[in-house]
């Protein structure tokens, strides 16, 4: 059988890097070891309850293997080529655009599909006992394919929009979130707010993650045809993103390959966006001869127009809610979990950013030949940290400026007394805090992250863990709206002294942190300055490596040379003494 070589080379890269055969057999194994359990307790238990169980743990299994492995695969599939700047070498070699997209493509599913292809055959065991009716069990094997379908479409669009894996990562859990909650979240909340449905159930067959909500509640009491509904939408979703992505692709690589201008509108608006030449050149006559590292991040605004559509989506999503349900969407509450999702989304960018340059430095041995340069790592460090404040003020600006208008918004809201008030303007304390206090610390943390790992997305889920301010400031949230759930957050803040010495205890808390910051800020500067040059003559971690489970962000991966040659002599006495013990 014919078999392209660009999909022998995808199976070829999953049998090194995902360990493919490794990975299908544990999770034959695991699904047979769930078998031999349930088949040891069948005597005890009545067969419709074991089978009903069984397939419940089954079915997340399988969404496992359905959509965390296939996204972590796909991701990954053209982002590569593209980093790599190989469309060039494969256009060389005779390689069309469609033949690079199919073949890339299959590969990508056949690799995804591996896992859940071993656990197939174990699906029927649940039917086959009683516990499940036929119609859920076909529903059951029909939802996997089509999941793993959705998944590797808008896997593949991130990986062509992105040339990072860990930006095409995130990328494709922001596209995949909202056509998943496009639907549903407006219909929860439009039930919890006003108690009657926003519209009929049936709209919510446009969401791709309804149709695994079915099989997980056994239909939910709706007929089996609206699973079929939701799976044949959930299918056009999938060919819809593989479409555009294709059509991306076949632009992106001409483009890369001519290296030619825009030109009409698109470059004027490009020019609107990113700046046009005389500002570049103001730019450059003003902090080239200051600082080269300076003027190399402030004249990428990408970062920039990234924060103002993520702070331009929620704003309008808020207006949107407040269109549809103008006298309950308005809540002291909204406007506390508003202003929390804009200062993180922000905060998120900047990190990224921070992390993004240097990061890709690091990978592509730029930065190794920078410090060549008479260009110091104190000027590097400095001058991203300045540059980052300097391109993010006015979206740091607006982000306060809206914060305030919200906290004017919600004295509208509700009749105060004088208690609730004094509580509310200290809750509004915290948030302005951690919207105005200095991101130097943050920045610096994220550099570090970057250059030690080289994937810039990877400091997103790292840097977050050194921000205490942000677990109070989330948890807070998270409490606001389970009641609300429950139908009792309408009346936070209440004003009780319970409630005003708990909020008084958190500002105090986040009154130092700052404080304490401000102390030991230069500590990850000084450590990053004096690391950077040899960090940069080190290879590269590999992205599979397991350092990476169980580092942490603070200490330098790789470690030194020297540093592994003494833990080397450190533990080479009881090296020794363990041989010589099994020996004797």
């Amino acid at each position: 059988m014919f078999v392209s070589p660009i999909i022998e080379r995808e199976l070829r890269i999953a049998l090194r890097k995902h360990k493919a055969v490794r990975s299908r057999m544990y999770a034959a194994a695991g699904a047979a070891g769930v078998v031999f359990f349930f088949l040891l307790l069948g005597p005890f238990v009545a067969t419709s309850a074991w089978g009903r169980e069984f397939h419940t743990i089954l079915f997340y299994l399988g969404l496992y293997m359905a959509v965390v492995v296939p996204a972590t695969i796909n991701v990954g599939l053209f982002s590569e080529e593209r980093r790599n700047q190989t469309m060039e070498l494969l256009y060389l070699a005779g390689v069309g655009p469609a033949e690079l997209f199919g073949g890339k493509l299959l590969g990508g599913i056949l690799v995804a599909s591996s896992n859940l292809l071993a656990l197939s055959p174990f699906l029927a065991v649940p039917f086959l006992s009683g516990g499940i009716s036929l119609d859920l069990f076909l529903a059951t094997i029909a939802c996997f394919p089509i999941l793993l379908l959705f998944v590797t479409g808008v896997g593949v669009l991130a990986s062509v929009l992105c040339r990072d894996d860990g930006a095409a990562f995130v990328g494709a859990m922001v596209i995949g979130g909202i056509v998943c909650l496009a639907t549903p979240i407006p219909y929860a909340m439009g039930h919890m707010l006003t108690n009657v449905a926003p519209f009929s159930v049936k709209w919510l067959c446009l969401s791709p993650a309804y149709a695994p909500y079915l099989v997980a509640h056994h239909f939910g009491g709706n007929p089996p045809k609206i699973f079929w509904l939701a799976s044949g939408i959930a299918v056009a979703w999938a060919v819809l993103f593989m479409g555009i992505a294709a059509l991306l692709l076949k632009r992106t690589w001409r483009k890369e390959l001519e290296r030619s201008a825009s030109t009409g509108w698109r470059a004027n608006w490009e020019a609107w966006i990113y700046g046009n030449e005389g500002w570049r050149a103001h730019l450059r006559l003003r902090l080239l001869g200051k600082n080269p590292f300076r003027w190399l991040v402030e004249q990428d605004r990408r970062p920039v127009a990234a924060a103002w559509g993520i702070i331009g989506g929620i704003c309008g999503t808020w207006l949107v809610g407040w269109w549809i349900w103008p006298h309950v969407w308005p809540s002291a509450v909204n406007f506390y979990v508003t202003a929390t999702l804009l200062i993180a989304g922000l905060e998120l960018v900047m990190a990224y950013t921070a992390a993004r340059r240097i990061g890709h430095d690091r990978r592509d041995g730029v930065l190794e030949l920078l410090l060549t340069t008479p260009l110091t790592p104190e000027e590097i460090v400095d001058g991203q940290c300045v540059a980052l404040k300097r391109i993010f003020r006015h979206v740091r600006a607006t982000v306060f400026g809206l914060c305030v208008l919200m906290m004017l918004g919600g004295l509208l809201t509700r009749k105060w007394n004088t208690p609730a008030l004094v509580s509310y303007f200290l809750t509004w304390g915290l948030f302005l805090l951690w919207c105005g206090r200095s991101m130097q610390r943050s920045t610096t943390t994220a550099m570090w992250i970057g250059i030690n790992t080289a994937r810039p997305a990877y400091a997103i889920f790292r840097f977050r863990r050194q921000s205490p301010l942000m677990w109070v400031v989330w948890i807070f949230n998270m409490r606001n709206v389970f009641r609300t759930f429950g139908g009792s957050a309408a009346t936070f803040p209440i004003g009780s002294v319970a409630e005003f010495i708990i909020i008084s205890i958190i500002l105090f808390m986040a009154l130092l942190i700052p404080a304490a910051s401000k102390l030991t800020r230069y500590g990850m500067r000084e450590k990053l300055i004096a690391e950077m040059r040899s960090i940069a003559r080190e290879p590269v971690p590999d992205v599979h490596d397991p350092r990476f489970k169980r580092w942490n962000f603070t200490d330098r991966l790789p470690r030194s040379a020297y540093e592994e040659m003494a833990e080397r002599v450190r533990v080479y006495p009881q090296r020794v003494a363990d041989a010589e013990r099994r020996v004797t």
